[in-house]
């Protein structure tokens, strides 16, 4: 662990450059729940600065991404069954199996909490980036990145209060702390997301031209959220004065490795018996496991010095995610499982758009448009209601 003390060392010192107190920092100890533990408790002056920075980063990260979404794509997909299907695994068996989590691995109060709202969490923005790169069904990923989030606005307060407050108080009992759950802060964390889906879609309707500029923003205020959290995690603190990323590989780094593990390879498999499209399957996994870090950052940054450290777990899993789903897209793409051809140049995979209606996408798929039959239908019947006789819907798409 020799590599990470001195990665702490060096974050101990940007801590000090990036904090924004004006006063000193004054410990005190508090009792928990009648026991012998005491928690420290110390007040702070940085928790404003960190919310109003934290929420432009969500906003900007999702409107970024959104705005390169084809519009009528995203229609489509609402009326694909794939949809329901991923949204069921995101607010169903992922938080269970954030809570599983927590059960098995002795994750400190604040971390066990941290990871069930990140588990209960809708889908992160960069599930989409990663579609896009390696072209698995976009559309199908934005539209459960929309549905979640919007859904999230029940079911995220749903599944903490059931996993939260029932399940993990109850089986840990005093272990779990005097910890209460922050439903403002993750109220105003959603709203702030589902207006950036709204923003990014308009502003990639109205200016399409402009799309890949609102792009790069996205991708940096992606990488500056991670980069806040683990600045966060790391400040100096009288009440957190271990070094938080050098603790023992287990519980922290293995507990928060195994929701994702679980839920990618899960989805996979349970998508696998719907009999969905492997390019569906591939973008329901990774919209299922890939979750969006910035709710639980956001909690955990409005809860001091210890929400700080606790920060280390969204910022673990983010890392995770880059990791793991890098070699899950790339494995993907060379199965044959993504819209790319397999054997084509990796570069070009990258840059170069494969989606449906693409002209890659007619030349590498035999002229297959890739429209679900109830599309091919709707554009037969928008034919015959323009005048022309009644044909078979795969003539008409192909007039």
């Amino acid at each position: 662990m020799e590599g990470m003390d001195m990665v702490d060392d060096m974050a101990d010192r940007a801590g000090h450059w990036f904090t924004f107190e004006a006063v000193p920092h004054m410990a005190r100890g508090l009792q928990v729940n009648g026991t012998n533990e005491t928690e420290c408790i110390e007040p702070d002056t940085n928790d404003a600065a960190y919310q109003v920075i934290i929420q432009l980063l969500i906003f900007s990260t999702v409107a970024g991404i959104s705005s390169v979404v084809d519009y009528d794509e995203f229609k489509a997909s609402f009326r694909k069954p794939a949809i329901y299907a991923g949204a069921s695994f995101q607010f169903f068996l992922m938080p269970m199996i954030g809570f599983l989590a927590v059960f098995i691995f002795p994750l400190k109060p604040l971390e066990a909490i941290a990871l069930i709202i990140l588990c209960a969490s809708p889908g992160g923005s960069f599930s989409n980036w990663w579609c896009n790169l390696f072209n698995a069904d976009l559309a199908l990923s934005v539209s459960m990145t929309s549905l979640s989030t919007c859904a999230a606005v029940f079911m995220l307060p749903f599944n903490i209060f059931l996993y939260v407050s029932v399940a993990y108080k109850n089986t840990k009992g005093t272990d779990a702390g005097n910890v209460d759950v922050d439903f403002v802060t993750l109220g105003i964390t959603l709203a702030v997301v589902i207006s950036a889906i709204i923003s990014g879609l308009t502003f990639g309707i109205k200016y399409p031209q402009h799309q890949w500029f609102t792009n790069i923003i996205g991708n940096v205020a992606g990488a500056a959220t991670i980069l806040l959290g683990i600045i966060a995690s790391l400040q100096p603190s009288e009440c957190n004065t271990e070094k938080v990323y050098a603790r023992d590989f287990h519980p922290l780094w293995t507990g928060t490795a195994f929701p994702l593990l679980m839920g990618l390879m899960g989805t996979l498999y349970l998508s696998g018996l719907l009999g969905l499209k492997k390019q569906q399957r591939v973008a329901i996994a990774l919209e299922t496991a890939y979750q969006n870090t910035g709710i639980s950052l956001a909690y955990c940054l409005s809860q001091g010095a210890a929400g700080r450290a606790a920060a280390a777990v969204p910022v673990i899993y983010g890392g995770y995610e880059a990791g793991f789903f890098g070699i899950f897209m790339i494995s993907s793409w060379k199965l044959g499982w993504t819209y790319a051809p397999p054997n084509y140049n990796l570069f070009k995979v990258m840059i170069e758009n494969f989606q449906p209606g693409s002209e890659n996408y007619k030349k590498f798929h035999d002229g297959d448009d890739g429209l679900e039959d109830e599309q091919k239908d709707a554009v037969a019947a928008k034919i015959a209601d323009e005048g022309n006789e009644p044909v078979n819907s795969e003539v008409a798409i192909s007039i």
